[in-house]
């Protein structure tokens, strides 16, 4: 069996279709479990109802800030931007 530092050559033999499978496999593998998993629709159904109602409440009580999509939108790129920039910096 090849190791990372001697890759195996076989992927590079399959179609497009088949490496991007492969590597969205070898990608799902790397992510943790979903938390959630182990309960039934039903109850995963009634929490995210409390969880919307909860949530409905308090934006509707103004217990919680809240934003436009634009303005939600800007504020993510503005977080991505800043990220981007500490990544060039050495």
């Amino acid at each position: 069996m090849a190791s990372v530092d001697e890759p195996d050559d076989r992927p590079t033999k399959l179609t497009e279709a088949e490496q991007q499978d492969l590597a969205d496999l070898l990608y799902q593998r790397t992510l943790p479990d979903v938390p959630g998993e182990e309960i039934s629709p039903e109850e995963w159904q009634r929490v995210w109802a409390e969880e919307i109602n909860r949530r409905s409440d308090e934006l509707h009580a103004g217990t919680t800030p809240s934003l436009d999509a634009f303005e939600a939108l800007e504020k993510l790129r503005r977080e991505l931007d800043e990220e981007r920039k500490k990544r060039r910096q050495p």
